[in-house]
């Protein structure tokens, strides 16, 4: 007879057949990558990519990295480089005084309230 309660599972079975999907996920995914690259592939592209340099002089754009690093299957290693803007000994310090200077609080009730000819100038046609 069958009976219900099932068999312990081994914990070095689990991380084995853990690892094993993960592992096939992962082929699946660069598999799947590889069919969805609608992207022209460098040799396909190379006549068309040299009449638009003659054209318009290519500019690197901020955030992207120079040179895209290629691995050994064609795809960039490096998809994003995040790039700050490093701001100057001075500029840090004014930022800091500024922070510790106390907030202007609106005062009463009628902080957010203003007049008609205040918001609108004079010139502005509103019925």
């Amino acid at each position: 007879m069958h009976s219900l309660r099932k068999k312990p599972f081994s914990a070095k079975q689990k991380k084995a057949q853990i690892q094993a999907k993960r592992a096939r996920k992962r082929d699946d995914a660069e598999n799947d990558d590889a069919d969805w690259d609608f992207r022209p592939k460098p040799q396909e592209s190379a006549t068309a990519s040299d009449a638009m340099t003659e054209q318009q002089p290519s500019i690197p754009k901020k955030g992207l990295p120079a040179t895209a690093a290629v691995g050994s299957d064609g795809r960039r290693v490096n998809k994003l480089t995040s790039q700050f803007d490093k701001l100057s000994r001075a500029d840090i310090e004014a930022n800091k005084q500024c922070s510790m200077q106390p907030l202007h609080r609106l005062s009463g009730p009628d902080g957010l309230t203003m007049s008609f000819d205040d918001a609108y100038s004079p010139d502005v046609d509103i019925p």
